[in-house]
């Protein structure tokens, strides 16, 4: 019988852990663990690993950093992307994403370009943000056309499909529904405190103040604390 494409994912992430370990030399050093890094950390964010991919891509990026290599820089970013967005941590996520597309943009990474558009659309929808949900899998889906990446248009074209017949993913904009909480989030993210500050002024943990932002985005149809932010001063609700 034929593997799903979780069993596939899952047998390529047995392979490459079981390589990764054949590579350790005694002193605790690495032979080729770069390419491995990027590959464990592409099969684990392709199987929505959120434990796996927390576990390797501080080594992917660690491991990528210190050569200077852009691309395998840029794919851990996109690791930790996919790691933020099943999470909850929206933010997070969408800075993550943001930086590894403007790397690939960069290098002219074509495929990669298409697959992390596709992680911004997969972020979108967990948002509820169907709008931009729908504009990031269509863009993915022109660039895997283009390049003939029909296993990737495949997958892109569904979850697009998926998204145009489930418009009720796109929650009502409703600022008034905006808890005094979440008001307090905003006002201070509106003065530049990032995330941690937050957490620490509000005595709240940093992932609260991520389900906070991410429940604000919904409220007023947004998907960046910027655009949270432009949105509440336009409306005077901060």
């Amino acid at each position: 019988m034929p593997l799903s494409a979780e069993g596939e994912f899952a047998l390529v992430k047995q392979y490459l852990e079981a390589a990764l370990m054949q590579s350790v030399r005694p002193g605790g050093s690495h032979s080729g663990d770069l390419d491995l890094y990027a590959l464990l950390v592409d099969a684990t964010a392709q199987q929505r690993d959120e434990a796996a991919l927390r576990k390797y891509a501080p080594l992917a990026e660690e491991t990528a950093t210190r050569i200077d290599h852009k691309l395998y820089t840029a794919i851990a970013h996109r690791a930790w992307g996919v790691a933020h967005c099943l999470a909850g941590e929206y933010a997070d996520a969408e800075a993550r994403l943001n930086l590894a597309l403007e790397i690939f943009q960069e290098l002219d990474a074509r495929w990669q370009i298409g697959r992390t558009l596709f992680e911004l659309g997969a972020l979108a929808r967990a948002q509820g943000n169907a709008a931009a949900a729908r504009d990031y899998f269509s863009r993915a889906l022109s660039a895997f056309e283009d390049m003939h990446a029909m296993p990737d248009a495949a997958r892109t074209r569904k979850a697009l499909e998926q998204v145009v017949a489930s418009p009720t993913i796109a929650l009502p904009h409703d600022p008034n529904a905006l808890t005094p909480r979440e008001i307090e989030v905003l006002r201070l993210a509106q003065a530049g405190l990032s995330d941690a500050k937050i957490a620490e002024k509000l005595v709240i943990s940093r992932r609260t103040v991520n389900t906070h932002l991410s429940s604000i985005y919904s409220k007023l149809g947004v998907n960046s604390r910027s655009a949270a932010t432009r949105y509440a001063l336009d409306h005077k609700l901060i």
